[in-house]
């Protein structure tokens, strides 16, 4: 299949063939089975002598080129997780520095980001023009359809993105959560389809008792509990369909906390609804907003991370700023609450965030994880018990870490091994490692293979293999494990679609 919008002016062509980590049932670990961009510039401008790319998606992918003219196509060695991907090109005048997060100069070429799915073993090319920047005009050639996947934890509940952009959910369905239109309080057992949403989608979080997701179109969708606002639609207290979220300029990715939601627009600036009794609204206000208001001061964001009642995230200069509460910590600047964004001081060139309960975590370009504030069940991962108000390096990780996610008081790690880690809170088993006993440090799970994003809730944690397999584990009262059962389990099984 193919699709194409073109604009024929002089710029500077970008063509990168992309494909996901894994294919079949072999190994992703083989080298056939690495996905890489390939780049090629169709001519190098006078002065031009870095090229970025960067893909952003569940995993945060950035290279650097060193490129002058009459270069030959520069084939790179990057591993792309399967899934939603944005992806954008960047030229710059200054000769490339080590790593990404060592640039100083401003980009004088910039394309447009755009947006892709990617599938396992499916090849994708895409032309990205850039032009001088401030303008906008973008060339996109997919060559195939590509596909990708995504999963997301909430309280009791499960969501995620088939290969096709359609919406499943499971488990606890009391405020309407899954968005399937089932009766209240009857509980999914299985991945049954969102009801009702007009388009595929691109991204997908589940929070509280809550859900939304961003559509292909740039629309954002909620449903479940939405009496603090949190929906971004009018309800009297909760929806069990999906409703579109009032205010909200066109988004590209969305995520939520305790009883708020956020989302990245397309132009990169960040709107925020819900429950706002912290500030964790971020427009210097404690008033709830029932329908998204944009946070001031925020531009040009790579990453949001929601927790129970704060916010974080990720400046185009891989700073990390955070607002709400601040009760254990988790803004990580050792001040008070805070109803605007404030800087973290510390963490630099920050590549993934995640917000729990009360504790924030962030991955830097070199895939050091640190945590800061509440530790009560050793979900920062430092060996201790104690909260801290500024960050603090995980311990004992094996390798590199290359994301991270957070739900209550437990935290999980996907590492460059495709490996992955939990820590924290484990009465549920949620940690993975065949016990019920809360972990300081990082613990791996057991018998899961390859993955692509580990995502904890507040009793259970479900993973997306590299083959775009969902696998659950932990508590199972309300069906959160999707295998058509009630009975909780310690080692990973697959949910059953």
């Amino acid at each position: 299949m193919k699709y194409s919008t073109r604009i024929h002016t002089t710029a500077l062509t970008i063509a990168l063939a992309t494909s996901g980590c894994g294919s079949g049932e072999r190994s992703p670990s083989t080298e056939d089975e690495t996905g890489v961009l390939t780049a090629a510039l169709s001519r190098v401008p006078d002065g031009v002598h870095c090229l970025r790319v960067v893909s952003i998606g569940a995993r945060t992918v950035e290279k650097l080129i060193s490129v002058s003219p009459g270069d030959q196509p520069v084939k790179l060695d990057v591993r792309l997780p399967i899934g939603p991907q944005t992806i954008a090109g960047e030229a710059l005048e200054e000769t490339c520095p080590a790593s990404p997060d060592q640039v100083q100069g401003e980009p004088t070429w910039k394309s447009d980001p755009v947006f892709v799915r990617i599938l396992a073993g499916v090849v994708k090319t895409i032309h990205l023009t850039m032009h001088k920047k401030g303008d906008t005009h973008v060339e996109v050639d997919f060559d195939t359809e590509g596909r990708g996947a995504a999963v997301s934890s909430g309280t009791d509940f499960t969501c995620a993105l088939a290969d096709d952009g359609a919406a499943y959910c499971w488990g606890a369905n009391g405020v309407g959560q899954t968005g399937t239109g089932s009766p209240q309080n009857v509980q999914l057992l299985v991945p049954t389809p969102v009801s009702g949403l007009p388009a595929p989608a691109r991204a997908l979080a589940a929070g509280g008792g809550h859900a939304c997701t961003v559509l292909d179109d740039g629309t954002a969708y909620c449903w479940g509990f939405g009496e603090w606002g949190q929906i971004g639609a009018p309800v009297a207290d909760w929806t069990e369909v999906p409703l579109l979220v009032e205010g909200l300029p066109p988004a590209r990715d969305v995520a939520l906390g305790g009883d708020h939601s956020c989302a990245i627009t397309a132009v990169d600036d960040v709107y925020c609804w819900g429950l706002n009794s912290s500030g964790q609204i971020g427009d210097g206000t404690m008033d709830n907003r029932g329908s998204a208001v944009p946070v001031p001061e925020l531009a040009d964001i790579r990453a949001l991370a929601l927790g129970g009642a704060h916010s974080c995230a990720v400046l185009d200069d891989r700073s990390v700023k955070c607002w709400g509460s601040n009760s254990a910590g988790q803004l990580g600047h050792g001040g008070a609450d805070s109803a605007t964004p404030c800087s973290v001081p510390g963490p630099s060139g920050i590549v993934a965030l995640a917000a729990g309960r009360a504790h924030t975590c962030a991955v830097d370009g070199d895939g050091v994880v640190s945590c800061w504030g509440a530790n009560g069940h050793g979900q920062l991962g430092d060996g201790s018990s104690t909260d801290r108000g500024t960050p603090a390096e995980v311990s004992a990780l094996p390798a590199p870490a290359v994301s991270v996610r957070a739900h209550g008081d437990t935290t999980c790690a996907v590492l460059s091994d495709d490996s992955a880690w939990c820590w924290g809170e484990n009465a549920g088993g949620q940690v993975g490692d065949g016990s019920t006993t809360d972990r300081w440090a990082p613990t791996a799970v057991t018998g899961l293979g390859a993955s692509q994003d580990v995502s904890p809730g507040r009793n259970h944690t479900c993973a997306l293999g590299a083959t775009g397999v969902v696998s659950c584990w932990g508590q199972n009262s309300m069906g959160q494990l999707g295998d058509g059962t009630t009975t909780a389990h310690l080692a990973p099984a697959p949910a059953t679609f």
